[in-house]
């Protein structure tokens, strides 16, 4: 005991062998497994190689379904002449905010991560400068995503003030429109 540390007790002795079961072993005891192979053990020579190939026909990435017409080609060949041409343009206007919004939230996320790994960054900083450069770079895609979610959200705003000022008044009055350059059904 005069060569332990003051307040702590020596370490219980080990037995040098490890005690004997006392009941049989269930089963035969445990089982050995044993795997043989032809080869020897080395490589396994067998090799499957698959090929995959994939044509696209369709480059239109964002068809709808009413028509297969994307959202912009519906903004482009719109005619403002009826509550239905309205309403099918902001809603196309929205949906293609939307997934600009999406795309360009996408894209800035791997940009992002690409451009904080490019370098690594100054060691003594922890590569916070890579971040801060890699931020001061995606700062603009974030901009534009904010912006295309703002034009979402203005056509989806630009119908129903439509529908309060111009369509509700009217269905309630009962009053055609005088000129004839807007049908309001």
């Amino acid at each position: 005991m005069a060569d332990t540390p003051k307040g702590s007790w020596p370490a219980p002795a080990r037995p040098a062998v490890p005690p004997k079961p006392t009941s049989p072993p269930v089963n035969g005891g445990p089982k050995k497994v044993v795997t043989k192979t032809r080869n020897g053990g080395g490589l396994n020579p067998s090799v499957n190689v698959s090929v995959n190939k994939t044509t696209t026909t369709n480059t239109n990435v964002t068809t709808g379904a009413r028509g297969g017409h994307s959202p912009l080609d519906t903004l482009r060949t719109a005619e403002l002449s009826d509550q239905e041409a309205l309403h099918a343009f902001c809603e196309a206007g929205r949906r293609l905010g939307r997934e600009l919004a999406i795309y360009l939230g996408c894209a800035e996320e791997e940009l992002y991560q690409g451009l904080r790994e490019l370098d690594g960054g100054k060691w003594a900083l922890f590569g916070f400068d890579s971040r801060v450069r890699a931020g001061r770079v995606t700062r603009h895609l974030v901009h534009a995503t904010e912006a295309a979610q703002v034009m979402a959200g203005h056509m989806a705003a630009a119908w129903i003030a439509f529908e309060k000022e111009f369509a509700e008044p009217l269905e309630v009055a009962q009053i055609q429109p005088k000129k004839r350059g807007f049908e309001i059904r």
